[in-house]
This record gives C-alpha cells, sequence and structure tokens, in this order.
C-alpha cells in the first residue's frame, strides 16, 4: 500500500511541477466567466497556476482526530462517508452496515440502525444521512424508497419515519423549523427529480422528471447558509452544473460549472462563501483490477473569478500537504475526508524530511503527531468548518 501512495504522490509532483506556482489567488489569471444572471463557468485549460492553500485560511476552525480503536467493529476504511456537526462525527458506508457515532475528539459513542427490512433497519446501504443537535435526533435514507428513519442521538433509540415517495435512494435535507422535507432522486423511475414535502409526506414543490431523458445516476443536496445547493452526475460523465434549488419558484437554477472541453473526468462542485471548488479525478490505472483517483482541487475567487489548482496544508503541521488524500465530503458547514494511519504516517515523514526549514514549534506539533501513529490505529479524520 504504501508504494502505491508512493506512486500516486510521484505522478502527482510530475504534473504539478508543469504548473506555474504562485502564492495567492490575487497573483492568478481570471479563469471564469459569468454566462448569465446566475451561471459562473470555469473553462479548465485556462488554469495554469497552482497554490497553497492554508486550512487556516479556508476554515473557521479544523481539526485532525484520531478515531477511538476499541474493537474491530468500529474499525473505519477510508472510503467510507461522513457527516460532521458541531459536537460529532458520523460515519458510515459498504464497510460498516449501521452508523458510528465518534465526538470531536474521536471517542466512540454508539452505533445506529442494523441491516435489516423492520422498523429503522438498513436496507441495503445508507445514502445520506443528517445530525439534529438542537433537537437530539439523527435522520437517515437507505434503499428503502418510502421513508427517511429517525433516531434519538443521546441513546441511539428508533423514533419512527417520516413518509417519502420515491424509488431508489434518495438525499435530503430536513428543515426542522419550517417542517418541510427535500428530497433529491436519482435515476429515470422517478416522476420527480426534487420534492419539498410536509413531514407527514404531503408535496408542497416538485420538479418533474422531463428535462434530462438520459436520468442521473447519482446527486448530492445539501443545505448552506439556508439555502439549498443540488448537483448532479452521470455515468459516463457528461456536462452538468452545480445548482440552487429556489423553493419559492421551485426551479434548479444553474450556478457553477466548469467547461472541461472534449474530455469530462470524474468531478464535483461545491461552493463556500468565498470560493466556487472543483475537484478533478484523473482516472489512473495502477495494476491489474485496481484504480486510483488521485484528486485535485481548484479554486475560483467568486468575485475576481480569478483561479487556481490548490495544494491543501495542515499549516499547523508545518504545511503538511493533504491534497493527495481520500476524496472528501463537503456538506452543509463542514469539509472532511478519512486518512488511514499508514498514509498519515507516510506524509509526516515526507515533510519532515523536506522542510528543513520549518519553524520550531511546527517541527515538534508535526514530530508529535508522527509519535502519536501507530500500526493498529483505527482512522484520522480531517475536517474544517468552512468560512
Amino acid at each position: 500500500m504504501k508504494h502505491l501512495y508512493l506512486l500516486l504522490l510521484s505522478c502527482m509532483v510530475i504534473s504539478c511541477t508543469e504548473m506555474r506556482t504562485v502564492t495567492t489567488l490575487d497573483d492568478c489569471d481570471v479563469v471564469a466567466t459569468k454566462k448569465n444572471e446566475n451561471l459562473i463557468v470555469c473553462k479548465l485549460d485556462a488554469v495554469k497556476q497552482t497554490i497553497a492553500l492554508p486550512f487556516s485560511e479556508l476554515f473557521k476552525e479544523w481539526g485532525l482526530v484520531k478515531l477511538e480503536n476499541t474493537s474491530k467493529e468500529i474499525m473505519v476504511g477510508p472510503d467510507q462517508r461522513i457527516f460532521i456537526s458541531d459536537n460529532y462525527i458520523l460515519i458510515w458506508g459498504e464497510k460498516n452496515k449501521d452508523m458510528l457515532l465518534f465526538d470531536k475528539h474521536g471517542k466512540f459513542q454508539r452505533r445506529f440502525g442494523q441491516p435489516g427490512q423492520g422498523p429503522g433497519d438498513i436496507v441495503g446501504q445508507l445514502a445520506h444521512t443528517q445530525i439534529d443537535e438542537a433537537n437530539d435526533a439523527i435522520y437517515f435514507s437507505d434503499f428503502n424508497p418510502k421513508r427517511i428513519s429517525k433516531y434519538q442521538l443521546s441513546t441511539g433509540k428508533h423514533l419512527g419515519e417520516y413518509p417519502i415517495d420515491i424509488k431508489g435512494m434518495g438525499k435530503f435535507f430536513l428543515d426542522i423549523d419550517k417542517q418541510l422535507l427535500t428530497v433529491a432522486c436519482a435515476g429515470k423511475l422517478n416522476d420527480f427529480k426534487i420534492c419539498t414535502q410536509k413531514l407527514n409526506g404531503e408535496k408542497v414543490k416538485t420538479i418533474q422528471n422531463n428535462f434530462d431523458e438520459a436520468g442521473w445516476r447519482e446527486v448530492f443536496l445539501w443545505n448552506n447558509d439556508d439555502d439549498i445547493l443540488y448537483y448532479n452526475y452521470e455515468l459516463p460523465r457528461e456536462k452538468d452544473s452545480l445548482y440552487h434549488y429556489d423553493i419559492s419558484s421551485n426551479k434548479l437554477i444553474p450556478y457553477f460549472s466548469i467547461d472541461f472541453g472534449e474530455k469530462i473526468p470524474d468531478h464535483r462542485y461545491f461552493v463556500t462563501n468565498q470560493y466556487y471548488i472543483g475537484t478533478v479525478n484523473d482516472k489512473l490505472e495502477m495494476s491489474p483490477g485496481y484504480t486510483a483517483y488521485p484528486e485535485k482541487w481548484l479554486f475560483i475567487d467568486k468575485h475576481s473569478l480569478k483561479g487556481a489548482y490548490a495544494r491543501l496544508v495542515l499549516d499547523r503541521y508545518g504545511d503538511l500537504d493533504v491534497t493527495e488524500v481520500s476524496p472528501c465530503t463537503m456538506f452543509g458547514d463542514y469539509y472532511a475526508t478519512i486518512l488511514m494511519p499508514d498514509r498519515l504516517e507516510e506524509l509526516c515523514r515526507k515533510a519532515l524530511l523536506e522542510n528543513t526549514d520549518l519553524p520550531a514549534e511546527s517541527k515538534e506539533e508535526l514530530q508529535e503527531l508522527l509519535d502519536n501513529i501507530g500500526e493498529d490505529d483505527n482512522c484520522f479524520v480531517l475536517y474544517g468548518k468552512i468560512n
């Protein structure tokens, strides 16, 4: 595994040396244009520069947390999905058939759900989750197309279900204050793509499945500063966009997109108060039967429309470069990704070896982190609360 990571590193270093490295986005070229009142489009071949973007500039707060390792049942893999709230880290995925809840210090709290077909059981696998700390609740959707399940956050007790009507896996955002549930779904089988409903299942607003004949294979839906954002993509990759869902007018409004040219790579879109963000994954065949996807990050300033590829660095740890770690999630207020212990150890050793002029304090923090990594450790979670 370490040899694989080293090979990935070398591939990325070679590709980055072909780009012009600058200090900040202020020094970069304009790479996007405003197509209309709402839509910003970045032209990928206009991006020629690379910057180092410290976590302290991108996030209000951030942390690198080692998850507790009390049993093999709560061990976490690199491909798990993450939901972060103010006090909790929730992890789920194919490795774990239920949800694992940790606090922000990495201490294991409890499990939610179990594989099965009964009330509150997880059918197939999870599609999406949401933590509601204010109301001591957690919600999830799965392969059961008829409901979103609710649990008590503090005890793990199943509290009931909200009815929905979709076919397949749905993503959702639950607004408790307004008592509204927004559901997005994928695939040709559904008669709508996005719907806002009351908690009893009564539909309030619906966008019908009539503007994309191909059908969407996957959707993302999340809330950002009271703004519901919606992103879709299809396999094979096609031209798409980040959308704003305007509930009042019941419209999906294109918000940000990237013009990749003829060859469209695997990609995702995000947005913060300051940046439009795109990730680009160039497929690399490492060995027969194994594929790796080093992820490149593209940041565009919302006001100047200047942009560059960015190396995400942990400035507390001597500018430790974490750009090439596992794919991240960015839902609502938080960015999060998982770091395998051996991968983090390798990054730390590389940073200590190459950054010979590190300040003593940074070097000490980096060495302390390295000393805190053990062979039998659970994974680390890197998170940041978005500015």
